[in-house]
């Protein structure tokens, strides 16, 4: 049934999300970087679905007046008489600007997979070596299909990355369900990599 028909938008979505491995296999390098770049902060905030306890604390706060809820990018920031001062850009108005003050500001923009290199001084150590490199759609690490890592010399056959940040490679990879499907595919390669490996060691 369609969403038009009466059906609910979220059914069609799961099913999306069902399919969305083998849509974004399908995708060029450029197509992938420009849903990227126009459709990531939709697909972010659709994927998931609040609790209905905590979705019904939500609606009376807003019905009270006690939380409000706004589009907008955060120009500037600043501290004043002990509060943040912060200055909104509305996403409807580009041109306006809107200063509000806060006791505290929470950082809700998920991990940051693009400068996870840069970041964490274990990576980049490895990345200055070559060992590793960013995937080319700024998500992440770079990994071939089997989710071994790419480095400056190809693919390394007993390196492997599972989880969110191979996301580039394999696309949704946050929700529980599909983290835990895709570290399964890496328990068997990795099994695999180890039966080889005790053969070998057996033969010789």
């Amino acid at each position: 049934m369609t969403v038009e028909a009466g059906g609910q938008w979220q059914v069609l979505f799961d099913r999306l999300r069902t399919q969305g491995l083998d849509i974004w296999r399908a995708l060029p390098l450029v197509e992938k970087r420009r849903l990227i770049r126009h459709l990531r902060p939709f697909w972010d905030t659709h994927r998931f679905r609040i609790a209905p306890q905590i979705g019904a604390i939500l609606d009376r706060r807003i019905a009270k007046g006690t939380l409000m809820i706004q589009a907008a990018s955060i120009h500037d920031a600043a501290m004043q008489s002990g509060q943040f001062a912060i200055t909104l850009r509305d996403r409807s108005d580009r041109n306006r600007r809107d200063v509000q003050t806060f006791d505290a500001v929470i950082t809700t923009t998920g991990p940051g997979h693009g400068s996870i290199l840069s970041s964490q001084p274990f990576l980049s150590q490895l990345h200055k070596s070559g060992f590793l490199l960013p995937d080319p759609t700024g998500l992440g690490i770079a990994i071939n299909e089997t989710s071994r890592v790419i480095g400056i010399l190809g693919p390394n056959p007993s390196a492997f990355i599972a989880g969110p940040l191979a996301r580039g490679t394999f696309g949704e990879l946050m929700g529980l369900p599909d983290v835990t499907n895709h570290a399964m595919s890496v328990k068997i390669n990795i099994a695999k990599l180890l039966a080889v490996s005790d053969f070998d060691t057996d033969e010789g």
